[in-house]
C-alpha cells in the first residue's frame, strides 16, 4: 500500500515537474498599438477589432499559433462558474465534470477562481477552504482552459493530477473563468482602452499594455453625416461624400479655433507623391513641443502602420521612410496627432 502511494506520487511531482518545464520554456507576447483613434457611426457605435490592434504578436512555442482577442476598458466580456462532482467509477476517483463553454467566438484569457478540494460555494461566489484546496488547482485549469473555447474535466484521474488535500473526503472541482472576444463595441464618446490578449492552445498567455482608443462622435444632421473641417470650415457631408473628402486632406470633426492654431504643431510632407509600389518618405517638422503620434491609415480608418510615438522641440525635423510593396492601389492618409490637433496629409500609392 505505501509502495504504492509513494508511485502515485512520484507521477504526481513528474507532472508538475513538466507543467513549470513547459510554461518557462515557451514564450508567448502579445504587442499592441500604443493608442489609435475611431469614430462613431450612425448606428451611435463603433467595433474595434484584435487586427486593428496587433502589432506582431507571436509565439516561440510549438502550440500553434496565437488567438487573440481584447478586454474592453479592463474587463472581459463576461464570466462563467461551474462546479463539477467527485465520484468513484469503480476503477479510480473521477469527475463528473465540469464542462466549461464560453459563448460563441470568444475564448477563455483568465480563471478567476479554481480549487480542487472543498470549497466555500454561495450561489456564483466562490471560496477557497485552506483545510481541503488542492495547491496546483489554478495552473492546471489554466493549462486546459486558457486559449480554449470549451473544455470538459470530467474523468479526470483526480489522484494523479492533484493529489488528496483532505483524505476521506468526497470533493468537487470549483472553477470560474472569464472570456473574450476578438472585437469589442464602444458606444460613448471619450476616451477608452482595449487590451490586447495572446494566447496559445497550451495555456501560455500575454497581455499587451493597454491601447488608448479615443471614441470621436463626429455624426450631424439626420441620417448617416458626419462633421469635417474643410479649409478651415466646419461641413456636414453625407456618407457618400466622405471618403473624397478626407482624400483631398480634410480631417473629421469641428475645425479647431484659429486662434489655438494660429501654428500648425507639425508640418508634414510626403515624397515622392504618387508613391509608387509602396515606398515613400514623410517629413516632419515640429513647430511646437510636445507628443507626436504619426501614423498611415486607410480610408476606411484602419491603422495600417505606426510611423513615430514620442516628443518633439520645436524646429525639430524628422524624417521616415515607407516601403511597403503589399500596400494596396489607391489613397491612404498620413495623420498626424499631437497635444493641440490632429491633421491628415493624403498619399496616393500606385502600383
Amino acid at each position: 500500500m505505501q509502495t504504492h502511494f509513494y508511485y502515485r506520487f512520484s507521477l504526481l511531482l513528474a507532472l508538475l515537474a513538466s507543467l513549470s518545464f513547459r510554461a518557462s520554456a515557451q514564450v508567448t507576447t502579445a504587442a499592441a498599438e500604443s493608442a489609435i483613434t475611431v469614430y462613431l457611426t450612425n448606428t451611435g457605435q463603433v467595433t474595434v477589432s484584435t487586427t486593428q490592434l496587433n502589432r506582431g504578436s507571436s509565439t516561440t512555442t510549438s502550440c500553434g499559433p496565437v488567438t487573440l482577442s481584447l478586454l474592453k476598458d479592463g474587463m472581459p466580456a463576461g464570466t462563467v462558474s461551474v462546479v463539477g462532482n467527485e465520484y468513484y467509477n469503480g476503477n479510480i476517483n473521477t469527475l463528473d465534470g465540469p464542462t466549461v463553454t464560453a459563448p460563441a467566438n470568444t475564448i477563455f484569457v483568465s480563471v478567476d477562481f479554481a480549487s480542487y478540494g472543498t470549497p466555500f460555494i454561495n450561489g456564483s461566489t466562490y471560496t477557497i477552504n485552506s483545510n481541503c484546496h488542492a495547491a496546483n488547482s489554478k495552473s492546471y485549469v489554466e493549462s486546459k482552459l486558457l486559449g480554449r473555447s470549451s473544455y470538459s474535466f470530467a474523468d479526470t484521474d483526480v489522484f494523479e493530477v492533484f493529489g488528496d488535500p483532505c483524505g476521506g473526503t468526497k470533493k468537487r472541482l470549483a472553477i470560474k473563468a472569464s472570456y473574450a472576444s476578438s472585437q469589442v463595441t464602444f458606444t460613448t464618446a471619450g476616451q477608452h482602452t482595449a487590451t490586447l490578449i495572446a494566447t496559445d492552445a497550451c495555456g501560455n498567455i500575454s497581455s499587451a499594455t493597454p491601447t488608448t482608443v479615443n471614441v470621436v462622435d463626429v455624426r450631424c444632421g439626420s441620417g448617416e453625416k458626419y462633421n469635417i473641417c474643410h479649409n478651415g470650415r466646419q461641413l456636414c457631408v453625407d456618407a457618400a461624400a466622405l471618403a473624397g473628402h478626407l482624400g483631398h486632406g480634410d480631417t473629421y470633426g469641428a475645425c479647431p479655433s484659429s486662434r489655438a492654431t494660429a501654428t500648425t504643431p507639425v508640418a508634414v510632407e510626403t515624397v515622392p507623391n504618387p508613391a509608387p509600389n509602396g515606398y515613400f518618405r514623410v517629413h516632419v517638422l515640429a513647430n511646437t513641443d510636445g507628443p507626436v503620434q504619426i501614423s498611415l491609415i486607410d480610408m476606411q480608418g484602419t491603422s495600417v502602420a505606426q510611423l513615430f510615438e514620442g516628443n518633439l522641440k520645436a524646429g525639430e525635423e524628422r524624417e521616415f521612410s515607407v516601403n511597403n510593396p503589399t500596400l494596396r492601389e489607391g489613397l491612404y492618409l498620413v495623420r498626424v496627432q499631437s497635444s493641440q490637433k490632429a491633421s491628415s496629409t493624403r498619399i496616393e500609392i500606385r502600383k
